[in-house]
């Protein structure tokens, strides 16, 4: 595919802009939406390849009683904390999926692909319920990403330094 000349010079100047503060002036166009499309990743990516465990993460019996290493976590007491820590990031994970759900508004993942015209032979009233069904559908979709989102949403504000490796 032949791209112009001004979509060629839009592209680079936006890589530029990436690669210099860090986001391009066409990310604000949707600054959620840009959000949706890489953070799911990047926590991935941090979740897979961390090297601590946030310490709210502990609780009083993970942690070692006595002798010289009390206060710091015993290995199964790591391994815990490590668990409870992976079902954060993937709450915060599933948050941002669901946030480019709700923004794309289709869910033909979950629905199947939506027709685009009334077949032949299916009457209005038919069609009519079909459509309605499909918005229906759609609507407890969009609430039940929204509580998905509003979950992961207070964790990554609760946890948001905690997101280091």
């Amino acid at each position: 595919m032949i791209q112009s000349p001004r979509r060629i010079y839009n592209e680079t100047k936006f890589i530029l802009q990436r690669a210099r503060r860090g986001w391009a002036d066409s990310d604000t166009w949707s600054l959620g939406g840009y959000l949706d499309s890489w953070m799911p990743a990047a926590l991935r990516h941090l979740k897979e390849h961390r090297h601590g465990v946030p310490s709210c993460m502990f609780v009083p019996e993970d942690l070692i009683v006595g002798g010289d290493r009390q206060g710091n976590p015993s290995d199964e007491g790591m391994v815990r904390a490590g668990a409870r820590w992976d079902v954060v990031m993937d709450k915060m994970i599933e948050a941002f999926e669901a946030s480019k759900r709700m923004s794309a508004g289709i869910y033909e993942a979950e629905l199947g692909e939506y027709p685009q015209g009334r077949p032949s032979g299916v009457s209005i009233d038919a069609w009519e319920a079909v459509e309605n069904s499909r918005f229906a559908a759609t609507r407890l979709l969009t609430e039940r990403d929204q509580k998905i989102f509003e979950e992961g949403r207070a964790l990554f504000v609760t946890h948001y330094h905690s997101l280091w490796d």
